[in-house]
């Protein structure tokens, strides 16, 4: 027992540790630990916290080191749990491309903690052990409690935009979303949680905001659309699906949504997946749809999508015009 041992129990972790907790475990004090570490250049985060000579100081090591500093400041037995929150959580699922400054920690509504000015507490009411799951070493808010966290602090595009990344990342379903709205019936913003999910239930599977705006403005000129995307099947694989359409007549519209979680690699799927309709062999129309044809060129899009419409039906079901049954799966 001794400094190997504290020096080792640090390493595997990979990245900072509760100098007290682990100096204990090691057979050490914490002033014996303090003073090694000092003198070899550890990085002290935050007081009480320490990570090892070596050690990569990114955004994942600052929101560990976060998470251990407020949760090593309480003897409050069942109450000390915290947990990454807010802009934070969204960058460590991969929604935001840039993590705050401070880091966003969410923490029981009625804990006393030393504020610090590398953290920007985030205080819940009913927060349990249940609504955090680790990533990467790292405890955050699941998907429908972070959610529920941002509903009385953002705006509903906001929390629309967030809640299509979470489910399009399999964080959270429409499911957990309603279930946690019935366990939690009064909170800061949940009339417009409500709305979101109520919205999303209804338009099914939309992996933006445009793609709802889009379906919306469709139905208010008389355009009926599938609910959800559109599976093509494309026989050599597996089948891809279009972002709005009608699959009765082979009829699709990719909505080219740069938005601000927009990666090189998305484009490269999006890509793909447009190349794989082309090739297919069975008559699929499709058209693209940006922000500017929507905001701006409507009217005109409006036209040419019927003008397909009206081609494909003529083509698929021998009609001028579906009849609405024909236009819904």
């Amino acid at each position: 027992m001794g400094w190997r041992e504290f020096h080792r129990a640090a390493e595997r972790m990979r990245g900072p540790v509760l100098l007290g907790p682990t100096a204990r475990a090691a057979g050490l004090t914490p002033d014996q630990v303090r003073r090694r570490a000092r003198a070899e250049g550890w990085w002290w985060p935050f007081p009480g916290v320490v990570a090892p000579t070596g050690t990569v100081v990114d955004d994942r090591a600052w929101m560990r080191a976060a998470v251990l500093a407020v949760q090593g400041r309480t003897g409050e037995q069942g109450r000390d749990v915290a947990a990454i929150a807010g802009w934070s959580a969204t960058f460590s699922y991969g929604i935001r491309a840039v993590a705050p400054t401070r880091v966003q920690v969410a923490i029981h509504a009625d804990r006393r903690v030393r504020p610090h000015p590398r953290v920007d507490l985030q205080r819940i009411r009913g927060l349990e052990s249940v609504d955090i799951q680790l990533r990467g070493g790292v405890p955050v808010l699941r998907g429908g409690p972070l959610l529920r966290h941002l509903a009385g602090r953002v705006d509903r595009g906001v929390l629309l935009e967030v809640a299509i990344e979470l489910l399009h990342h399999r964080e959270t379903t429409l499911a957990q979303l309603r279930g946690l709205l019935d366990r939690h019936r009064r909170f800061a913003g949940r009339p417009t949680l409500v709305s979101v999910v109520e919205l999303l239930e209804e338009a099914g599977r939309s992996d933006s905001p445009l793609e709802l705006e889009a379906r919306r403005r469709f139905a208010d000129d008389g355009i009926l659309l599938d609910r959800g995307q559109v599976p093509v099947p494309t026989g050599g694989g597996g089948p891809i699906s279009l972002d709005l359409g009608i699959a009765a007549i082979r009829f699709g519209i990719e909505v080219e949504s740069l938005s601000w979680h927009r990666t090189r690699a998305q484009l490269e799927v999006d890509a793909q997946r447009s190349n794989a309709v082309v090739g297919c062999a069975d008559g699929w129309a499709v058209l693209r749809l940006t922000w500017r044809l929507l905001h701006d060129g409507w009217p005109d899009f409006v036209a040419r999508t019927r003008a397909v419409i009206a081609a494909q039906a003529r083509r698929h079901l021998g009609l001028e015009w579906p009849r609405e049954q024909d236009l819904r799966c």
